[in-house]
């Protein structure tokens, strides 16, 4: 089974032309499509906020993750989905988020039955390392023409960070 990443290709404008509902976090903030629903939480270690679809078959969060590096919230969340996905398919990538160099995994994987596309990006920021990841069910209705992973991916290219990096 050959699960496709789409992940950083062109995302058709259209998409992001659709996508209504905003997130602002003095970090980060995105866009989303409006019928997507939002859940925030927070402690003293971990902010996080998740958009869902509505039929709940794709998802994307992202999560600041204070004191802690990019390298340690990488490493244990890969691992918690290596343990839990048999078969895990990870290819480590490197990427650039608004002009940020991220670190992070393309995954593959199947649940239920299902094939799953996914990936988990992070940066390290002032306050600690934010992770943003994402995954959707590869099983899209044939006669549509945006599948769940051209709309994580719109809305990963839409993440605008407010913070300089420490090169800056």
């Amino acid at each position: 089974m050959v699960i496709r990443i789409v992940l950083m290709q062109r995302v058709p404008m259209r998409i992001r032309d659709d996508m209504h509902g905003q997130y602002v976090d003095p970090q980060f903030r995105f866009l989303y499509p409006p019928n997507w629903t939002l859940r925030e939480s927070a402690d003293d270690s971990v902010r996080m906020v998740e958009v869902e679809s509505p039929d709940r078959l794709a998802y994307l969060m992202v999560s600041v993750h204070v004191n802690r590096s990019y390298y340690e919230i990488m490493s244990e969340a890969l691992g918690v989905m290596v343990c839990e996905y048999k078969g895990l398919h990870s290819l480590a990538i490197e990427a650039s988020i608004d002009g940020h160099t991220a670190q992070g995994y393309d995954l593959e994987f199947v649940t239920l039955d299902f094939p799953v596309g996914g990936f988990l990006r992070s940066i390290d920021t002032p306050e600690g390392g934010l992770m943003i990841q994402g995954q959707w069910s590869e099983v899209d209705d044939e006669s549509t023409t945006v599948t769940h992973a051209d709309v994580i991916s719109a809305i990963l290219t839409s993440i605008e960070l407010d913070f300089a990096d420490e090169a800056d």
